[in-house]
């Protein structure tokens, strides 16, 4: 049985987590603009995320069916596929490491935790359970472990 396990950051030790840090350098970024140096030029530009030539699937939340749930698609936009289908709202899937496992945000059970479901949409099981709001998962490197807010 594979054992994956959750990274807390706790308003007691909120300044020695990763996610302080994490958090602080999104804050920071947001505040200052994040630029790129042309070397050509010698001026900056916006710095902008690249993204794959075409990625083989690609997950998003959407409230499409009246309430937000998990969609999977192909790289070229065919098979829109709803994983969730829940009355609750899902939102921002994450991919593990191996691509085989997502771990999203849901309100599901009453209070926002994180989950985490196979790829074709299965085994959906909770991976928290606190009464605080539990957010934007991230998975480890090693897809060993979940960081989240709460």
């Amino acid at each position: 049985m594979e054992t994956i396990r959750p990274i807390r950051s706790s308003t007691t030790s909120l300044k020695q987590s990763p996610i302080w840090s994490l958090a602080l350098l999104f804050v920071l970024l947001g505040l200052t603009g994040c630029r790129q140096f042309d070397q050509t030029s010698g001026g900056s530009a916006p710095l902008t995320a690249q993204a794959p030539a075409e990625p083989a699937q690609i997950a998003w939340a959407s409230d499409r069916a009246g309430n937000f749930d998990i969609y999977l698609m192909a790289g070229d936009g065919t098979n829109v596929r709803n994983l969730t289908q829940h009355p609750g709202n899902d939102s921002d899937p994450q991919w593990s490491a191996d691509a085989e496992k997502i771990a999203f945000y849901s309100d599901r059970d009453g209070n926002y935790d994180i989950y985490v479901m196979d790829l074709d949409g299965g085994n959906i099981r909770r991976f928290t359970n606190h009464p605080a709001a539990d957010t934007w998962p991230s998975w480890s490197p090693d897809g060993d472990k979940v960081a989240f807010v709460s």
